[in-house]
């Protein structure tokens, strides 16, 4: 049977990789960004594969234009077999300078975004006793590190509502997974909001070219394709909880373990 599969933050990153990787499998593919001209590059690049795809450019954060993709993805269709909530925005700066609207953009994606996504797909995977749910949160959301903790918040929301929601929705036959990548070498922190903080006794500008150089050349963590990977085996298997990359298998057993001593070491960072 063709899985049909919707994705959102598709235009980039994981979400991109994942794409493809299902586009491979022959997957009809709903696809959903902000970002509408990534869109368009990518739905040849399904096609290629053997999926097939429809493009709906969202802002997953307005639950309006949310229920316009939702509604798109079941036309003509049964309903939706996976949902991947893929879709984030991240930050780099020190609370004290992070205005209100910056919070409400954070958790409005990577929050609002993943429960208004799941709650639209939601009533029709119960009335069909099936469906997968993959919320794509973060390391973040076990370990909260200073200068990102709006994504962090946000992160910890995503573990929190999945967790309950399994409980809720195990017995219609939904399964929820979360998964929690460590660094993936994407463009993530080109698109995120950046400021100023100091760590390490180092005034640091996240604005700046040389930070953005470091991170994108820094090679820790794992590739786009191998987090897709890594996505589409928990979406098929049995596990409630994956962590994606050695990092964050060890920092999330670390911080789980020892909270004290991780809260020390934060702390003994930003002096």
């Amino acid at each position: 049977m063709t899985a049909r599969v919707l994705i959102t933050g598709a235009a980039s990153g994981m979400g991109r990789a994942l794409a493809l990787r299902y586009a491979g499998e022959g997957a009809h593919l709903v696809l959903a960004d902000t970002d509408a001209d990534g869109l368009a590059t990518l739905a040849p690049d399904v096609e290629r594969r053997g999926g097939i795809a429809l493009c709906v450019p969202t802002d997953v954060s307005r639950p309006e234009q949310v229920a316009d993709l939702v509604a798109r993805a079941h036309a003509g269709a049964d309903g939706i077999d996976v949902l991947v909530n893929c879709a984030g925005v991240g930050i780099y700066a020190g609370v004290a300078e992070i205005p209100p609207e910056q919070w409400q953009k954070i958790l409005g994606v990577n929050l609002l975004g993943t429960i208004y996504t799941t709650l639209a797909v939601l009533p029709r995977m119960r009335e069909r006793r099936s469906g997968v749910i993959v919320n794509v949160a973060s390391m973040s959301g076990i370990l909260s590190t200073p200068f990102t903790v709006p994504y962090c918040t946000s992160k910890f929301g995503v573990v929190g509502f999945s967790r309950g929601l399994r409980a809720e929705v195990a017995r219609d036959g939904v399964r929820v997974v979360v998964v929690n990548p460590g660094m993936v070498r994407t463009e993530f922190a080109r698109h995120a909001t950046r400021g100023r903080f100091r760590i390490l006794g180092r005034e640091v500008s996240s604005a700046s070219a040389s930070f953005l150089q470091r991170v994108e050349a820094s090679r820790l963590g794992v590739s786009a394709d191998e987090a897709a990977r890594q996505i589409r085996r928990a979406a098929s298997g049995e596990r409630a909880e994956v962590a994606i990359g050695m990092d964050a298998k060890i920092l999330t057993r670390i911080a789980g373990a020892f909270p004290g001593f991780t809260q020390r070491v934060l702390e003994l960072l930003v002096r």
